[in-house]
């Protein structure tokens, strides 16, 4: 999805304009905003069951002594639908708040001073989500107008690096391996208690039998009321799935199945692990655990399978995004976009309806949590550790849990008195408040960068440090 936030000019000086797009905060412009979101939580639907008592359709046409029976009336809950829709406008609003203080965003907005860009997957809860989030970001009143929703366009999976289950050119030999060679191989150290088996197939086996020990539990749990009426039938028929999907041997993929299980767990660990008994709780506790250990193997490896070894090219959300990140912050700059490609002399950097008044960049991208968490083990994990600058705190990755709104947010602020540009990177592993990761000089985090992305794309020493020679990226990017 992307939505273009450039509207009609709405009068104002040009000196009224400036004085605007110059007003501080504590000295510090704000340039671009980049922000990866999480969308809602990949949750079961819920019925609501209810007997039909008003009429007996067709009774009349059926043997007599067929008449008496139940009908039951099945239908999917909007209420889950509602609440993170509501939630999503609500971070719109502290994002618009928080993020452009001392700014008039509406203002800005319809001068052309601010170019805001909104991004999402395909998939229709993640629209919503960016719907949402876009209606409490530009302020608008009333039900969400429906020139939103019809703006919210999409990429293609291909566009955007591939979706995460693609199974394409993926190596599942590293399953069988000792885990030893497999750390070697792809540069992380598994949690230790994943070590008391051999291999990651057979601590994905084992994990399996945690999850058919869990349903066996359920099996003998007392009905009680689950969070937003969800039934323990429910529960049970659905942790028997994803045990039946972790044991179907020809059809398993560690990249799919297990985040998939792990979504599930967070779900019901956050909202019904206390209503449940005590074996219940503790067998879900445990799966949860387990569950969360794998995860970080999955994307440790994902991470490095995931990279493409063609120069010039990228592939993977994760590194796509990167890619585009540093070509925003080198745009609002006033450099060229990206040190692999030609510098565009005839190609405008500014698109400002004032001379001289640049405008503020907003870029938004909504997606699954296999993209974030891709991005920061990207980062921040051990395959580009080489790279990281001193005093960068990477404890956060090592218990990565998203939940629903988790992003990662990066801001270009020039500082004045001296003049300088700095990037600061926040996370928030929910919908809570951001903690920050670094704050660090411009030149530093673009070199930073730069290096991960030349050895994640696998270029050669020689091609390094010739920029010019490589084929032009923009063309397999879009439009920025």
């Amino acid at each position: 999805m992307r939505i273009s936030g450039r509207a009609s000019r709405a009068g104002g000086s040009s000196t009224t304009l400036a004085m605007l797009r110059k007003s501080l905060v504590d000295g510090v412009e704000l340039l671009c905003v980049v922000m990866l979101v999480r969308h809602g939580e990949r949750t079961p639907k819920q019925k609501i069951k209810g007997k039909l008592t008003l009429s007996n359709c067709f009774q009349d046409c059926l043997p007599s002594s067929e008449k008496a029976f139940d009908m039951t009336l099945k239908g999917v809950s909007g209420s889950q639908d509602k609440v993170r829709t509501s939630t999503a406008q609500e971070n719109g609003q502290r994002f618009r708040e928080r993020t452009f203080a001392g700014e008039d965003v509406a203002q800005l907005h319809t001068s052309l001073q601010h170019d805001v860009k909104i991004f999402s997957s395909r998939e229709q809860r993640c629209l919503q989500t960016a719907a949402a989030f876009a209606k409490g970001l530009l302020s608008l009143n009333g039900a969400l107008p429906s020139i939103v929703t019809e703006l919210v366009n999409t990429l293609d999976d291909a566009e955007w690096g591939g979706p995460s289950g693609n199974k394409e050119g993926r190596e599942v030999e590293w399953q069988n391996k000792p885990w030893q060679e497999v750390e070697e191989m792809f540069g992380f150290h598994a949690d230790d208690s994943l070590h008391q088996h051999a291999t990651p197939k057979e601590a994905a086996i084992r994990f399996a039998e945690v999850v058919q020990g869990l349903y066996k539990e359920l099996t003998k749990q007392e009905s009680v009321e689950l969070y937003m009426g969800e039934t323990v039938t429910l529960m049970k028929e659905r942790y028997k799935d994803v045990a039946g999907d972790l044991m179907d041997e020809p059809s398993f993929d560690m990249f799919v199945t297990v985040p998939h299980a792990f979504d599930h767990l967070v779900y019901d660990v956050s909202h019904n692990k206390d209503k449940l008994s005590e074996p219940c709780a503790r067998a879900m506790q445990s799966a949860f655990e387990f569950s969360d250990h794998l995860c970080q193997v999955v994307a440790a490896v994902e991470t490095t399978m995931t990279a493409d070894n063609v120069p010039g090219r990228t592939t993977g959300f994760k590194v796509f995004f990167l890619n585009r990140l540093q070509r925003y912050l080198r745009r609002a700059a006033g450099l060229p976009e990206s040190p692999r490609e030609m510098a565009e002399t005839d190609k405008p950097r500014h698109l400002s309806s004032v001379e001289g008044v640049e405008p503020v960049r907003s870029r938004l991208f909504f997606g699954h949590s296999s993209w974030l968490q891709g991005v920061i083990t990207l980062l921040f994990g051990n395959s580009f550790a080489q790279f990281l600058p001193k005093g960068v705190n990477t404890d956060f990755v090592k218990q990565l849990r998203l939940g629903f709104l988790a992003r990662v947010l990066v801001r270009l602020e020039r500082h004045h008195q001296p003049e300088r540009l700095r990037v600061v990177f926040k996370f928030a592993k929910s919908d809570t408040d951001f903690s920050t990761i670094f704050d660090l000089p411009f030149e530093e985090v673009d070199t930073w960068w730069t290096n991960v992305l030349q050895a994640a794309t696998a270029l050669t020493p020689e091609k390094r440090t010739d920029f010019k020679s490589l084929p032009n990226s923009s063309s397999t990017l879009g439009e920025p």
